[in-house]
């Protein structure tokens, strides 16, 4: 993916909603190569369709294909030969450069002899979470928690108390144990944040790392309706919904004439490597 100055946030022409439009628009208009569930049809329309693209795509080697898997742009240019919309890809797919530095991540990473129990994946994730989201104003709402590996990360660069929301008793208890251990101004409490009932709290700031499908769906509507006064989520699997086809929550997506809705087995196709 390719990645522009922060600058160009400033410029109204490449706004969100217009980029977003225009990148639903050529998703839309291209769904026949990318929609056909794979191994399922042997000669999917779009071959029929484009047969000199065909017979390219089948040239391609097993190597080259592992290649260009990690390398969609140089993919995109490549297909591009035959049918040019298709070269868009890499310009649609541009986004602004929004990383924290790495000395900004590295300080807000939790020490590895404080990370007990915590994989290091998890770790490098939740420090670089940590650093995008800073400075911490409020007290802060660790969505989904598990343990509360980001709860007590960001509890090491946050002056108010961090509370953690969890169903999952066994990982509340343990959480808490780590959080008395290491002294972090920590809290988990077991709770089912799809209950119906379920109340926020007023003026904290809401945060989930990766909450899969409905669950960040649940914070983000929950969160709006409640007031909080801001809310910072890493989505993920975006196809765990109960719903039958995924839908945008933005009004004004809702509202596009082309918007572009999928199935949920889709969506679970084009999530799976994610």
């Amino acid at each position: 993916m390719t990645v522009l100055p922060a600058a160009s946030l400033n410029d109204p022409a490449e706004s969100f909603y217009s980029h977003w439009m225009a990148l639903n628009d050529w998703l839309r208009e291209h769904r026949g190569f990318w929609q056909p569930a794979p191994f399922k049809e042997p000669e999917p329309p779009w071959a029929r369709q484009y047969p000199d693209l065909a017979r390219l795509i089948a040239k391609v080697s097993d190597e080259q294909c592992q290649i260009l898997e990690d390398a969609p742009a140089r993919l995109a240019a490549m297909v591009g030969v035959q049918v040019p919309s298709l070269a868009r890809y890499e310009h649609l797919t541009a986004v602004a450069d929004l990383r924290p530095a790495a000395s900004e991540v590295s300080q807000a990473t939790l020490p590895e002899v404080r990370a007990a129990d915590m994989p290091g994946r998890k770790r490098g994730q939740s420090g670089a979470f940590a650093a995008a989201i800073r400075p911490l104003e409020q007290s802060v709402l660790d969505w989904c928690c598990g343990k509360g590996h980001l709860a007590r990360t960001l509890a090491a660069v946050c002056e108010e108390p961090v509370q953690g929301l969890e169903w999952n008793a066994e990982l509340v208890r343990e959480g808490n144990r780590l959080a008395v251990k290491y002294g972090d101004a920590v809290s988990l409490q077991c709770q089912d944040v799809l209950a119906e009932d379920l109340v926020l709290p007023p003026g904290f700031h809401g945060v989930a790392l990766h909450a899969c499908g409905d669950l960040h769906r649940g914070l983000m509507r929950r969160g709006s309706e409640a007031g909080l006064p801001r809310l910072s989520v890493s989505p993920c699997c975006y196809h765990l919904t109960d719903a039958d086809t995924y839908r945008p929550m933005s009004r004004r997506a809702v509202s596009h004439n082309g918007i572009l809705l999928c199935p949920k087995v889709t969506c679970a196709l084009r999530c799976g490597k994610r």
